[in-house]
């Protein structure tokens, strides 16, 4: 067992404070979410993403026409796929 502090930190030892006791983490890329333990793994990241990301289309459309709203708002909804799924980072 280890715990998660308020700040979403995985750690084993002493419980301090008002931590959240929570199974032991399977590897470093699984990450705390919604109460279970979520692959966020290279290859899954990576999988996510590009399930959510508008197509390309949208982005060469708007670029042909010269709608420089469009393109904002395809880049906007990159970036928000992007904030959903951050890339990996090996956590201690």
């Amino acid at each position: 067992m280890g715990y998660i502090n308020q700040n979403g930190n995985y750690y084993e030892g002493d419980q301090q404070g008002e931590d959240v006791e929570v199974p032991q983490r399977p590897t470093p890329y699984h990450i705390w979410q919604e109460g279970e333990w979520v692959d966020n793994s290279a290859a899954h990241y990576r999988e996510l993403r590009a399930a959510e990301y508008p197509p390309a289309s949208d982005y060469l459309d708007a670029v042909v026409k010269g709608d420089q709203a469009a393109i904002d708002a395809y880049v906007e909804a990159c970036w928000a796929v992007k904030a959903k799924y951050p890339k990996p980072v090996a956590t201690p």
